[in-house]
């Protein structure tokens, strides 16, 4: 990349940078969908937040964000 313009590299960081965002929200919505499916199914907090890697306070906080969602 010696005659290469550092924008156009930049630019193309920017841009994979904000589909990798883009992407992760997407993922985040997901995984919050099937939290609250979970939930619904009688799944315990505890057993949220053991699975999703997630606390207790945090699966609440995920599951209030899915169904504010809907």
């Amino acid at each position: 990349m010696t005659n290469a313009d550092p924008a156009k590299g930049i630019a193309a960081v920017v841009e994979e940078l904000t589909t990798l965002d883009e992407r992760r929200a997407e993922l985040v919505a997901e995984r919050d969908m099937l939290m609250v499916a979970a939930r619904d199914n009688g799944t315990p907090w505890a057993e949220l937040g053991r699975l999703s890697g997630l606390s207790v306070g945090a699966v609440k906080k995920a599951l209030d964000r899915a169904k504010s969602n809907e």
